[in-house]
């Protein structure tokens, strides 16, 4: 019974790691399977230069829609719009009740001072 650590079945070890379970197969199968099997279809490459990019359809259709006038007129009026349309103040309310206490404040001094 020597190198046995109690009753039961005696622990299966494949490179020195023990291997008991039927999850852990797979559960290993799931998680390290699809990605090498992405890689590989990528040709063990994980990014792509600007260049190979460029090439792909979809940067060219995406390059096509942003060149157009349309895109460019519609692109023109919305920043239009949010610079010079914009009607809303730039402070905050808090902050323009603030001030305006602060004035009322400073003016009723000034008259205390005066008498």
């Amino acid at each position: 019974m020597e190198g046995s650590s109690g009753p039961g079945p005696e622990p299966r070890k494949i490179l020195g790691l023990i291997y008991n379970s039927k999850q852990v197969a797979f559960w290993g199968i799931m998680l390290f399977l699809p990605p090498f099997v992405l890689l590989a279809c990528n040709g063990f490459k994980l990014s792509m230069s600007r260049e190979e990019l460029m090439k792909t359809e979809t940067m060219k259709r995406q390059i096509a829609q942003n060149r157009s006038e349309d895109r460019y007129l519609e692109n023109k009026e919305n920043m239009n719009r949010v610079l010079f349309e914009t009607k809303a103040p730039f402070r905050a309310e808090w902050a323009i009740k603030r001030d305006q206490k602060n004035e009322q404040e400073r003016l009723e001094r000034e008259v205390e001072q005066r008498s």
